[in-house]
């Protein structure tokens, strides 16, 4: 048999999981000085010009 699990306590546990998760995202998201949400703009615009210079037209 299994071990026994208060679903309380594993169901507090998954939220905090995902709640961290969100956290984590937001601070790399809004938690970064603006020099370097501009040059990750730019970067992320050059990387798709380039993709779109490069693909090829098929009829």
């Amino acid at each position: 048999m299994g071990d026994v699990v208060n679903l309380s306590r594993a169901r507090k546990r998954k939220v905090r999981g995902h709640q961290a998760a969100v956290a984590s995202a937001n601070r790399l998201k809004f938690g970064a000085p603006k020099a370097t949400r501009e040059r990750t703009a730019k970067e992320a615009a050059l990387i798709r010009r380039t993709l779109d210079g490069s693909k090829l037209d098929r009829p």
